[in-house]
C-alpha cells in the first residue's frame, strides 16, 4: 500500500545585490590587520598596501584591532547601519562624511558591539585566561549585554576584558580611546584614509567599473527561486562549505557583494537576519566552467599585460595565436605543418606564448598539444580600456 510522506517546507530566500565601496573598504581593513600582524591574507595586493603604512598607521590600527575584530565590526555596523541607496557605497568622500556625523550614541553602540562580539569569540573559541576572567568577576558576569554596558563604568570594565583576551600592552590607555567617541572615530576616520590615500583609493578607480557590471549581471540571474546553496554556487562558481550553508538556510535574505582581493575565497556571514555573501567575480568560458584567474586577481599588473603585448607583437606568435583560435587543440607537429615552419621554432614561440598567459597545455598520452587560455583577450581588452580610457 502506498503511503504519502509528509514534510514541512520554506520559501527560497529573497536574493539581492549590492555594489559596495563601504563593504569593499572594510572588507580591506580586515585583510590589511591581517597583513600587517603576519597572518595570511587572500591576496598579494593587500599586502603591497599594507607595507605602505606608515608607523604613525599602524599604530592607530593597533589601537582599535580589538575592538573592531580586525574590521569585522565596523563592517558589520555598517551594513546596518547604511541602506543600500546610501551614497557611502559609492563615494568615499561620502562615506568619509558618514563616518563624522555618527554621534556619540551611535560611536558607543559600535564600541559595545565591538566588546559583545570580542567576549562571545573569547567564550566560544579560547581556553579562559585568568586576568580576564577576573574581570568578568568584577564586572558580574561572564558575558555583558547591551543593556549593561550603557553604565559607563561597566562597559569600561568590559573593554579591559576585552584587550586583556587580545594580550594588549596599555591596557588603560587604549580603553581610553574606545571609551572617549570623538577620539574612537578620529582613529578609524584616519586608518580608513590612510588605505585610501596610499592605494585603495586607485585600486577602487581602476576595478570600480568592472565590479559594478558584475553586480548588475548578478541581478539578472537572482530573479528564479533556487536554494540558497545552489544560488551561491551559480552565482560565485564556489560551494559554500557546511556551516556556510547552514547560515544560507536559516536566513530569509541572502545579499551578494563582489568584492576585491578575495581570490578563491568566500565570506558568509549574517548581519541580524540577512546572510551577506562576499566573493571575487570570476571569468567564466562559453561553456560556463570557471577559469583559474579572477577579473581582480593581483597578478593581473602592468607587466602582465605588457607580456602579453609582447607575446603577440611577434608575426610568427601571432600567425600561432590565430591558428588556434580557429583550430584549437593543435600539436606542434601539426602547427609546424599548418603555418610552414620548422618544429623548433613552433615550440619555442608556444614556450613564449604559455609564459605569457595566452596558451594552455594540454596532454594527450604522451603527446602535449595547446589550446588558448580562456579569458586572456579579455583580460587585455579591459586592461586596455580601464588603462586607457579618456585618452589616459
Amino acid at each position: 500500500m502506498q503511503r504519502d510522506i509528509i514534510f514541512t517546507t520554506k520559501p527560497a530566500p529573497r536574493y539581492r545585490v549590492i555594489h559596495s565601496l563601504a563593504i569593499n573598504l572594510f572588507t580591506e581593513m580586515i585583510f590589511v590587520d591581517y597583513a600587517v600582524h603576519c597572518a595570511e591574507t587572500p591576496s598579494e595586493w593587500t599586502k603591497e598596501l599594507a607595507a605602505k603604512l606608515s608607523d604613525t598607521d599602524k599604530e592607530i590600527l593597533k589601537s582599535i584591532r580589538s575592538v573592531l575584530a580586525h574590521g569585522w565590526v565596523l563592517r558589520d555596523f555598517a551594513i546596518k547601519k547604511l541602506q543600500g541607496s546610501h551614497p557611502a557605497h559609492h563615494n568615499f568622500h561620502d562615506l568619509i562624511r558618514w563616518l563624522e556625523h555618527l554621534d556619540e550614541t551611535e560611536m558607543t553602540d559600535l564600541a559595545i558591539d565591538g566588546v559583545i562580539s570580542g567576549l562571545d569569540y573569547y567564550h566560544t573559541y579560547m581556553e579562559p585566561m585568568p586576568v580576564v576572567e577576573a574581570i568578568l568577576k568584577d564586572l558580574g558576569t561572564p558575558m555583558p549585554d547591551k543593556k549593561m554596558m550603557l553604565d559607563a563604568e561597566k562597559r569600561k570594565l568590559a573593554i579591559h576584558a576585552l584587550l586583556e583576551s587580545w594580550s594588549v600592552k596599555e591596557t588603560g590607555k587604549i580603553a581610553a580611546v574606545i571609551m572617549d567617541p570623538e577620539a574612537f572615530r578620529g582613529r578609524i576616520i584616519h586608518f580608513i584614509k590612510a588605505l585610501w590615500e596610499k592605494g585603495y583609493q586607485e585600486e577602487w578607480n581602476l576595478q570600480e567599473r568592472t565590479l559594478r557590471q558584475h553586480a548588475g549581471a548578478i541581478q539578472q540571474q537572482i530573479g528564479t527561486p533556487m536554494a540558497p546553496g545552489d544560488m551561491v554556487l551559480r552565482i560565485t562558481g564556489m560551494e559554500p562549505e557546511e556551516k556556510a550553508k547552514q547560515i544560507l538556510n536559516e536566513s530569509p535574505s541572502v545579499t551578494f557583494v563582489p568584492c576585491l582581493h578575495l581570490g578563491k575565497f568566500m565570506a558568509v556571514f549574517p548581519v541580524e537576519r540577512e546572510c551577506y555573501v562576499l566573493f571575487e567575480p570570476v571569468i567564466r568560458t562559453a561553456e560556463g566552467q570557471q577559469t583559474e584567474r579572477p577579473f581582480f586577481a593581483s597578478a593581473r599588473k602592468d607587466e602582465e599585460m605588457a607580456s602579453i603585448l609582447e607575446a603577440i607583437g611577434d608575426k610568427t606568435r601571432l600567425k600561432i595565436v590565430m591558428l588556434l583560435k580557429n583550430q584549437p587543440g593543435l600539436h606542434t607537429v601539426q602547427i609546424a605543418k599548418a603555418l610552414d615552419i620548422h618544429q623548433s621554432t613552433v615550440s619555442r614561440q608556444c614556450g613564449v606564448l604559455v609564459k605569457a598567459g595566452i596558451l594552455e597545455i594540454h596532454k594527450d598520452h604522451a603527446f602535449k598539444y595547446f589550446r588558448l587560455r580562456p579569458g586572456w583577450a579579455a583580460d587585455l581588452s579591459r586592461w586596455l580600456m580601464e588603462t586607457f580610457r579618456n585618452g589616459q
